[in-house]
């Protein structure tokens, strides 16, 4: 039998953060890190929001946040940062090695090559966790690319919401990485999980979790509806 009250270092991955809108994700993290787990968090960018909700900043979750660096627009700032980021570092140099192997140099563009470099460059010397948790279908085949350059251990999971396995453009093969590498899937609904088993997504790996609500902070208010 497992010990719940194992304290587990998590590494939490999304699309944008924080974000207003995605309540269900953010009660989940400030639940683990009440709980004591060691949470960090990777985003694939900023959301650009002003106003956060009080707990991003009464839990320090910025603290705990990890974002790529940000490409310039300018292509000749974006050689100067991206020369900066490749010789600072040498596992960057190692692995642009790696990439060069596939043509990184002579087929990309500097935009295409420091976008591939940011999506492995917050892994660097953080790469061991009990769990990876990917929130949303893309955001599990960017910690794949994470973790086929060994920057990245753990057991791997992955929520679908929606649109990640709804939407036409996810095909039969555009899960096929992720559904090489993940241990685990959770589904928000049947449908969902019904969409997920017709891309290829094991139903002995799947667990269907309904959404839920902070009962602390919604209560019934006693008025009948009608």
């Amino acid at each position: 039998m497992s010990d719940i009250s194992k304290k587990l270092k998590i590494a939490f991955f999304v699309e944008r953060f924080p974000k207003l809108s995605e309540t269900f994700i953010l009660n989940q993290l400030t639940y683990l890190v009440k709980a004591g787990h060691e949470v960090d968090i990777f985003p694939a960018g900023r959301s650009g929001e002003k106003m956060v909700h009080d707990e991003i900043n009464r839990l320090r979750l910025l603290s705990r946040t990890y974002y790529p660096p940000i490409v310039p627009e300018n292509t000749l700032w974006a050689w100067l940062k991206f020369t900066l980021i490749v010789n600072v570092k040498p596992t960057v140099r190692t692995l642009v090695k790696l990439l060069k192997s596939q043509d990184f140099y002579s087929k990309q563009d500097i935009f295409r090559r420091f976008y591939l470099i940011s999506l492995f460059y917050p892994f660097i010397s953080k790469n061991k966790y009990d769990i990876i948790h990917c929130h949303f279908g893309p955001t599990g085949l960017r910690a794949v690319f994470v973790r086929t350059l060994g920057l990245l251990e753990g057991k791997m999971l992955t929520t679908f919401y929606g649109y990640d396995i709804t939407h036409q453009a996810m095909g039969k093969n555009y899960y096929q990485g992720l559904i090489a590498h993940c241990d685990k899937y959770i589904v928000i609904s049947n449908y969902i999980g019904e969409k997920a088993a017709s891309v290829g997504f094991e139903r002995d790996k799947m667990v269907v979790l309904p959404l839920g609500i902070n009962t602390e902070e919604f209560t019934p208010s006693g008025r009948q509806c009608y």
